[in-house]
């Protein structure tokens, strides 16, 4: 629990720092905490929606930086997602409507990938 306090507060302090609103810069930081996120949700600091969130954030500033296949990295995280949190509600570790949020997050991302959202 101690080390994901840490990257949190680091992922944190990077967002802080930041001096620009770019797209790149939106992803990068993004992705530091859709990973910090991830890590957390292994020791139980974080909610399958804390890492959906992160991973949308990520896609839609890729999005807005013209990366062509953005959805399909989302996707591809969201199927992640569900293949983790199913192996916690197989060992008993996590409730079976954690995997159906997650079974939603991949059908929306699957969406996406035919119709992006539209980002500002």
């Amino acid at each position: 629990m101690r080390s994901f306090v840490l990257v949190i507060v680091l992922c944190f302090s990077s967002i802080a720092s930041a001096q620009e609103s770019s797209p790149a810069t939106r992803s990068a930081l993004a992705h530091q905490l859709y990973d910090a996120s991830m890590a957390g949700l292994s020791v139980g600091g974080s909610r399958p929606s804390d890492v959906y969130e992160w991973s949308e954030r990520w896609m839609r500033a890729d999005l807005e930086a013209h990366v062509a296949n953005a959805a399909q990295l989302h996707f591809d995280r969201m199927n992640t997602l569900l293949a983790f949190v199913h192996g916690r509600v197989v060992a008993g570790t996590a409730r079976t409507s954690e995997e159906t949020e997650c079974q939603y997050y991949v059908a929306e991302a699957r969406a996406w990938m035919a119709h992006p959202p539209i980002t500002p």
